[in-house]
């Protein structure tokens, strides 16, 4: 087995960061619309862009939020998805074999939320690779980062936003074929991310955060026919199977709403106990495992009794709004010595509980500097 390096990045971030002014009127003046869920409105009249013109705001935009970053002494950094309108973009902006449909009765206010409110894209064919998202994305972190890099992508299952049956069954009669066509092509981007040197990618797993509530059956996998014991059970295996690219670490982000928590509220109102012992056991391939417990919706700690104990855990216990950090050093560290009754506290780091687009890129380096500040208190 290739060495993978598993030292923990005590003072961990997840993703996404707010956008600047600037960025978000570029994002409107070169795609016309905005970029979602940020906390900063476009001014009335942003100016239209080339593609020239845009992608050096992008850029100054990049260079921005590593500084940020690197200021606020977190252990690791990267491009803050600023080149994404939102996470899943490194998915949905990939592929071939998927069309703009009318918009269904049945879906729930989380596929307007991600795909805005127009017709969202559905696979209607086999998917292929068109491009890749993250290659850009890395090539310029890495020659502007003094600090480790990440890279972050979303999970293959995530790809059952882009599934109904009425317009994908002709292409994938069975759903789990086409996670593991995701996963294929996930894969292959994390080879090519490798062969550059990247060597840590997290995948965005906010599905996986839908079926902590089993009992509710949510409607958005009944509309798929999508088995949700399924779904934990090969699904996850599916996922683990992107992880395999040696001399990467892997880290799984299993979010619980993120920038939408009020949006799609199924996400946040049960523990981690439903599938702590599906997730965690499956999920092998996965170094990192980071998990939200900024407030009482993800239950108590006692989950990650079922995470093997050579694995490890970024606690995500600062919340995200748009104003600054409200925890205290002594709440988190008391809330740090809690997990430690459970799983090997050398092993434990300290995150944000999901991206920080409610907040505001100011806000955004006070909460990374609470993260940074206290991380380096408890572990030096």
């Amino acid at each position: 087995m290739t060495y993978r390096n598993r030292t923990p990045f005590h003072a961990e971030i997840i993703g996404s960061l707010p956008k600047p002014a600037y960025m978000v009127d570029a994002w409107v003046g070169y795609y016309g619309r905005p970029p979602l869920f940020q906390a900063v409105l476009p001014s009335k009249s942003p100016r239209k862009l080339n593609a020239a013109e845009f992608k050096r705001i992008e850029d100054s935009a990049v260079d921005q939020v590593i500084a940020l970053q690197e200021r606020a002494g977190v252990d690791v950094v990267n491009d803050g998805e600023m080149r994404r309108g939102l996470f899943i973009d490194a998915l949905t902006r990939a592929l071939e074999g998927v069309e703009k449909t009318p918009l269904a009765d049945s879906y729930m206010r989380i596929d307007k939320g991600l795909f805005g409110p127009g017709n969202p894209e559905m696979v209607t064919s086999k998917i292929r690779r068109r491009r890749a998202i993250t290659i850009e994305e890395f090539a310029y972190l890495r020659a502007r980062a003094s600090k480790p890099t990440k890279v972050t992508m979303p999970s293959p299952l995530m790809a059952f936003l882009m599934y109904l049956p009425k317009y994908s069954a002709s292409a994938y009669p069975d759903p789990f074929n086409l996670f593991v066509d995701a996963a294929d092509i996930l894969r292959q981007e994390c080879v090519e991310l490798a062969a550059l040197g990247c060597e840590y990618i997290q995948f965005d797993a906010p599905e996986l955060g839908f079926v902590c509530v089993p009992e509710q059956k949510v409607p958005t996998f009944d509309a798929r026919k999508i088995d949700l014991d399924r779904f934990v059970s090969e699904g996850v295996e599916i996922l683990n199977s992107a992880a395999t690219v040696p001399g990467v670490k892997f880290g799984l982000h299993v979010c619980r709403g993120g920038g939408g928590r009020r949006m799609y509220p199924q996400q946040t109102t049960a523990s981690y106990d439903a599938i702590s012992q599906q997730v965690f056991k499956r999920a092998t391939n996965f170094d990192v495992f980071l998990l939200e417990y900024d407030d009482s919706r993800s239950g108590g700690f006692e989950a990650l009794k079922d995470v093997p104990d050579d694995k490890i855990v970024a606690l995500g216990l600062v919340d995200n709004p748009p104003t600054p950090p409200q925890e205290t050093p002594e709440f988190l560290i008391g809330r740090i010595e809690e997990a430690s009754q459970f799983f090997p506290r050398e092993n434990l780091a300290l995150a944000t509980r999901c991206g920080l687009l409610p907040s505001t890129i100011d806000n955004a380096e006070a909460i990374l500097r609470l993260v940074a500040d206290v991380s380096h208190h408890v572990w030096g």
